[in-house]
This record gives structure tokens, C-alpha cells and sequence, in this order.
């Protein structure tokens, strides 16, 4: 009798044990992962808010400066943006509004995030400045199935490049590319994984949706002072 106490004792201090370890790695790691997500966020903005305007540019095309990113390439200036960011509060969450203006031309991009079929998935969503038309997606952290809900990394998000934001998208199965091309607002749903499909575009529209209420209220001011990129 005594060994078993013995025994339950000891598994019991090695799970405190594990337990505060797996702790202390979260809790080491949480800011690196931010900050690489930061990171990973001023390198999309250029992407979402210009699309085809930068197409073929890499990192080292990229110089990315408190709150100003250049684009060069072969030696010609290509973009000149400046970014403004701002943490919007809302009733129940919060997200990220990043205000881009400059050449050639300027845009919005905000942090969205919501329940996948099998994890949380944040994105942004890039908009134009009148914030009535999608400009790009990119999904920042995602765990869903290899092969087939992860394909929103990958281009299957570009259909959301030139969709209205002015009303809510769809996610559509077993449609032609042709009746996909003519009807505004319809999503191809992933093949076999139709649930992140329908998550994904549920996550964009309810960000989409908000940010357009709260542009419209002022509480998206673009002329507050910027907080820079540290």
C-alpha cells in the first residue's frame, strides 16, 4: 500500500512538473511568435493593398522601416507606403486596423480571427480606402487538416481578391469557374473541406462587416498618431 502512495505521488509531481514546463515554453515563446507575426503582417500589406501592382517581390525587394515600407526593384522605387495602426475595441473583441496611404496607392488591411474546423485561424483582409472592395486575404496561423483544409494558405484565398465588401460572400460548392467568375460574391469551397471553407469566409465577412460599421462611426480615425512597428 505504501508503494502505490509512493508511486501516485510521484506521477502526481512529475505533472506538476511537465505541466509547469509546458507553462514556462508557452509563456517564453508567446512574444516571439507575436513578434514574428507582426513581422510576417508589414511584409503582407503591400501584397493585400497593391496585389498585382507587386507581384514577383521577395523580402529582399522590401525595406521596412518603423512605419514606412519602400519596394525596390532593380534599382526603381516600385511602392512608398505609410502605415498607421491602430487596436479598435468592440464589444465582445478587439482587432487591428492598419491604415495604408502613399504610392501608388493606398488601402486598408485588419486582423480577423474566429473558430476553424479543427483550431482558431487569424487572417488579414486587405480593402480598398473606400473599404467597398476586397483587395487580398492571407491567412497568419492556421492548424487545420494537411491537404485539405490547409489550403487556405495556399491560392485558393486569392478568390477573395475583388469581391464586394459591401455584402456578405458565400461559400459555393461544385460550381464552374465561369458561373464562379459571374456571380459576385461566390466562394469555391475546398474540395473535402467545405467546413473551413464556410469558417474562413464567415471570419472575413464578420471583420469586413464590423470594420465598415465602425469606418463608417469615425472610430477608424487615419490622421492619429501611428504606432510604430518596434
Amino acid at each position: 500500500m505504501k508503494n502505490y502512495v509512493k508511486q501516485g505521488w510521484l506521477v502526481v509531481i512529475l505533472a506538476l512538473g511537465f505541466g509547469a514546463a509546458l507553462a514556462g515554453v508557452n509563456v517564453a515563446l508567446n512574444p516571439i511568435i507575436e513578434q514574428n507575426q507582426k513581422n510576417e503582417t508589414y511584409e503582407q500589406i503591400p501584397v493585400l493593398v497593391l496585389g498585382t501592382l507587386v507581384d514577383g517581390i521577395t523580402k529582399k525587394d522590401m525595406k521596412i522601416v518603423g512605419n514606412a515600407i519602400t519596394i525596390s526593384k532593380a534599382g526603381e522605387t516600385v511602392a512608398d507606403l505609410k502605415i498607421r495602426r491602430k487596436l479598435i475595441e468592440t464589444a465582445d473583441s478587439e482587432y487591428t486596423v492598419y491604415c495604408v496611404t502613399g504610392s501608388p496607392r493606398g488601402g486598408w488591411v485588419i486582423t480577423a480571427e474566429g473558430m476553424g474546423f479543427a483550431d482558431k485561424i487569424k487572417a488579414l483582409v486587405g480593402l480598398d480606402t473606400e473599404a467597398k472592395k476586397i483587395t487580398g486575404v492571407y491567412v497568419l496561423e492556421q492548424k487545420e487538416t494537411p491537404g485539405l483544409g490547409n489550403k487556405i494558405v495556399g491560392p485558393w484565398s486569392r478568390q477573395y481578391s475583388g469581391q464586394p465588401a459591401d455584402k456578405p460572400l458565400k461559400v459555393e460548392k461544385r460550381m464552374s469557374k465561369e458561373d464562379m467568375d459571374a456571380k459576385d460574391g461566390a466562394i469555391d469551397a475546398i474540395s473535402g473541406a467545405t467546413i473551413t471553407s464556410d469558417a474562413l469566409t464567415t471570419i472575413v465577412n464578420g471583420a469586413v462587416e464590423q470594420f465598415r460599421a465602425d469606418l463608417k462611426a469615425g472610430k477608424t480615425n487615419a490622421n492619429e498618431k501611428s504606432e510604430e512597428k518596434k
